[in-house]
């Protein structure tokens, strides 16, 4: 990435843990961090001028989750961007008057153990995520409840027979035709599937 500003929501000594594209944006996950590039140039990482903070201007903003929260995953579903920690999930809330430097706070909506190894996916306006325990996985899926986009529920799909899936989850895809989830574990022959969304179990 090369050599960034000297303040501590930069990428300078971090590693850079996932990617999104969100609002004419390239985001990054850094740490406790979120940081978003100039609107309409992925490529500029800096402020436009030194003197005032544009609109157009790139985005940091941290976790303030008193605790130490490396961000891991970053999903985009139904104009929203849900951010996922081991504990914690995030969302970017902007406001009325749009997504700019003024505006921009990662707000914690949810507090669900997921596991960071196996990145989340969107399926019909909600988000599946896993957990591993034991010999086998779970899936979650998490969608917006109430008048709020700021406020998320999540249901364990896998509750009525916790030890289907056998082995531990390492990947999940979508198909957006079929509306079906794809579930790869490490347990041969052991891949499963799921159909739904918005809070369908």
């Amino acid at each position: 990435v090369g050599s960034l500003e000297q303040d501590p929501l930069s990428l300078e000594g971090n590693s850079i843990r996932d990617l999104f594209f969100f609002k004419s944006r390239l985001g990054f996950l850094s740490g406790e961090s979120v940081i978003m590039s100039e609107q309409d140039d992925v490529f500029n990482l800096f402020r436009t001028t030194v003197t005032q903070l544009l609109p157009t201007d790139k985005i940091a903003i941290s976790s303030q989750v008193n605790e130490i929260t490396t961000l891991h995953h970053a999903v985009t579903f139904a104009n929203q961007v849900l951010i996922f920690s081991d504990r914690y999930q995030f969302a970017i809330s902007y406001g009325d008057a749009g997504l700019t430097p003024h505006t921009a706070s990662l707000a914690n909506v949810a507090a669900y153990d997921a596991d960071v190894k196996v990145k989340p996916v969107s399926i019909e306006g909600s988000v599946l995520f896993a957990q591993n325990r034991g010999s086998s996985g779970q899936i979650f899926e998490m969608y917006p409840v109430g008048n709020q986009a700021m406020q998320f529920e999540a249901v364990n799909i896998t509750q009525q027979i916790p030890t289907y899936i056998q082995g531990r989850v390492i990947k999940m895809a979508v198909s957006a035709i079929g509306q079906t989830a794809y579930i790869q574990t490490d347990n041969i022959d052991s891949t499963q599937t799921y159909s739904g969304g918005g809070g369908s179990t």
